[in-house]
């Protein structure tokens, strides 16, 4: 994956984290910030949230430096379906990162893990989310009205979805 790692998240990586959650356009699309306290409570439960089989996210990183963040999460195992979300740091934007550890979920989720349908939501006001989903192979589905509410008020969100047995881009080595 270009030098990229997925890994568990760590309790070291919560100062990095409030530093994600201060970044502008990351507080604008997840509408949150992160104390350090929060951020340790965070990390833990992310930790703990797989084995519960309600989701997990995963720490992208490069060389031991944090660059962003990949989930996998609203599980419906009985019907094989998960959504999945990204974030990446602003000094590592526009480089790939969030389509290729998106591409290495998506690859995990249908190859090993069995999933048959994973969505992706996003701010219509997001192009650059929108870039990362269909460079990843979601396919776009169409606009839900006024689904999420962000700090600047209500959002149409874009939904995307991809199948395992949809063609998925050839360029993720692992």
């Amino acid at each position: 994956m270009a030098g990229l790692t997925l890994r568990p998240w760590e309790h070291a990586d919560a100062p990095s984290l409030v530093r994600a959650y201060e970044d502008p356009d990351i507080h604008r699309w997840h509408a949150r910030s992160m104390s350090l306290t929060e951020a340790e409570s965070w990390v833990a439960y992310e930790l703990d949230r797989w084995e519960q089989e309600r989701g997990g996210g995963w720490a992208i990183a490069r060389a031991g430096s944090l660059l962003g963040r990949v989930a996998i999460g609203s599980l419906s195992l009985h019907e094989a379906r998960a959504e999945v979300s990204y974030w990446v740091l602003p000094e590592s934007r526009g480089q790939g990162v969030a389509t290729l550890a998106l591409g290495a979920v998506a690859d995990w989720a249908f190859d090993e893990v069995g999933f048959h349908r994973l969505e992706l939501d996003h701010s219509t006001s997001n192009a650059a989310s929108c870039r990362v989903a269909a460079k990843a192979g979601f396919v776009p589905e169409g606009t839900k009205r006024s689904q999420a509410l962000h700090l600047d008020g209500w959002h149409d969100m874009h939904a995307h979805g991809l199948l395992a047995h949809d063609a998925r881009p050839h360029r993720r080595d692992g």
